[in-house]
Order: structure tokens, then C-alpha cells, then sequence
């Protein structure tokens, strides 16, 4: 098993990260990650085991939006992190 850990953070004035999800194979498939409630600084933790070996590559999704509204759609920036994973 790998566990992944990422702090995500947004200008002071800029807004609050509202979701994070995982995408942890690079299948284009994400999840939700358990993050609480909306804020300017977020840690987010993900554990999974892969089934074979091989190189995989695990994907976080973040969205922030201005007023801090994760019922909204509108007013989101999203951004993608990327982690090359490799299993022997």
C-alpha cells in the first residue's frame, strides 16, 4: 500500500478550496476525498493498495471558488496534481 498526502492552499483573498478527489489508478474515475469543511489550507490523505505491478499514476482534482460555496458550479477553479507511482 501507498498513502498520499497533499496540502492544497489558495491566495489569502482568493477563496476556499471547496472539494478534492482522487483519481488514485489514472483511470479518469475520482472520488471524493474526506476533506471537512471549506477553507483557504486543506491536507487531504489517500491510502490504496495496487493490484499488479507496474506504473500508475495518481491524480488529485481540487476545486477552490471565491465566497467559499461548494454547492455552487459556478465561479470554480479547478487544478490537477499528478504522481507517478511505481510498483515492483
Amino acid at each position: 500500500p501507498v498513502t498520499l498526502t497533499a496540502t492544497i492552499e489558495v491566495p489569502p483573498g482568493a477563496g476556499k478550496v471547496v472539494s478534492a478527489e482522487w483519481d488514485l489508478e489514472g483511470t479518469g474515475t475520482f472520488s471524493a476525498a474526506a476533506m471537512g469543511e471549506p477553507a483557504e489550507r486543506v491536507t487531504v490523505t489517500a491510502s490504496h493498495a495496487y493490484p499488479a505491478p507496474g506504473t500508475y499514476f495518481a491524480v488529485l482534482r481540487v476545486a477552490a471558488q471565491r465566497e467559499g460555496d461548494a454547492a455552487t458550479p459556478y465561479g470554480r477553479v479547478q487544478n490537477l496534481a499528478r504522481a507517478r507511482i511505481v510498483v515492483g
